[in-house]
């Protein structure tokens, strides 16, 4: 009979060594194993990390707490919330540094909130309330309707494309959109302006220029240079501020109209920023053409966009394709896809000058 823990049950006593060894190899396996599981269920949390984000942000809590610690009876009042519940919210979200906890079931503002007030200079809040929208969270869950055929969610979700459905079925969520397009391009604006000489050219036209913000802010760096803000006629209708100041306004000619028909011909650069990603390479090469039609042989096409595997890369720009395919079966490119792209339309590829997280394109024509 053996004693535990004895040796005779291993046919040499250098088995025990053997398996002391391979138990420290299972622990450490399982350890890392731990490890990769732990990390892929944050990665699964993370939908409702992000949905407390954006009913926060909806709510208006980090306004409301601007001005200092609020409780969350006065918080639940302002919000038309119930009390208990906005709790619960505002205190998962404080365990992860959006809000701060005080003694009494009080709130303020940290670093991380404030980038959702209203006021911030770089505010984040028309964003989230943009990632919060019902078409964004249907659409996501369709995600595996655009795997499986390369067709937009969207349009598979409301049988229509993400413009129209804007348009014609939720201006609200449309305007929401248009917000936080706008409060983006804000945020990329300097570092555009000041990668890139535009002082070289006479007239720059902004081809899907929306509302206007970058054109404007061109405009503004280089005094000397005129410009020409090309849109729909719904994007162009309301002119963001800065476009309308002095200095700037009797500088700027506002021309309506789809890039899929023409382009205003003849001026000697044409700034086209985030417009190819929303588009496969077929319409992608379609815009193109038109532009090919519109620029001069002297001319320059500067495209705006973020390029795949480079330095310049943001950590979420594979998740931004995913976001273009849902959408509008979009797509974010790599330089080796932009030069082709452009080629077949025309240009040549010069120059790729980063920009922040994006870079400028620059094309001639051939």
């Amino acid at each position: 009979m053996t004693r535990p823990g004895s040796a005779a049950s291993t046919p040499s006593g250098k088995a025990g060594l053997v398996d002391l060894s391979g138990s420290a190899d299972s622990d450490r396996r399982a350890v890392q194993d731990d490890d990769e599981l732990l990390a892929v269920v944050g990665m699964l949390r993370g939908q409702g990390l992000a949905r407390a984000v954006e009913t926060a942000a909806e709510l208006a809590v980090a306004d409301l707490v601007a001005e200092g610690p609020r409780s969350v009876d006065d918080l639940a009042e302002a919000t038309r919330s119930h009390a208990p519940s906005l709790y619960r919210l505002l205190r998962a979200l404080a365990a992860h540094g959006v809000f701060e906890e005080l003694e009494g079931q009080r709130f303020a503002q940290t670093a991380r909130s404030a980038t959702l007030a209203s006021t911030h200079p770089k505010s984040l809040r028309d964003v989230a309330r943009m990632f919060g929208s019902e078409w964004e969270w249907r659409s996501w869950a369709a995600l595996p309707h655009s795997i499986r055929t390369g067709q937009p969610s969207v349009d598979a979700v409301y049988g229509m494309s993400l413009w129209q459905y804007f348009e014609d079925v939720d201006p609200a969520a449309g305007a929401v959109f248009d917000a936080a397009m706008t409060g983006g391009s804000s945020r990329l604006t300097p570092a555009i302006v000041a990668a890139y000489d535009f002082s070289v050219f006479a007239t720059l036209v902004d081809v899907g220029g929306g509302r206007g913000h970058l054109l404007a802010a061109v405009l503004q760096a280089n005094p000397r240079l005129r410009g020409v803000l090309f849109d729909r006629p719904s994007a162009v209708a309301s002119l963001h501020d800065s476009l309308r100041e002095p200095g700037v306004a009797e500088r700027v000619e506002v021309v309506a109209g789809s890039f899929f028909d023409r382009v205003p011909p003849g001026a000697d650069a044409y700034l086209v920023k985030f417009v190819l990603h929303n588009w496969d390479d077929e319409s992608a090469g379609q815009i193109l053409g038109r532009l090919r039609e519109a620029v001069p042989a002297h001319g320059r096409l500067l495209l705006v966009e973020r390029v795949l595997s480079r330095a310049t890369d943001f950590p979420g720009a594979t998740l931004v394709d995913l976001v273009m395919l849902k959408n509008h079966a979009g797509r974010e490119r790599t330089e080796g896809e932009f030069r082709a792209l452009l080629s077949s339309a025309g240009f040549e590829l010069t120059h790729v000058v980063p920009a922040g997280p994006l870079c400028i394109l620059e094309a001639r024509t051939d």
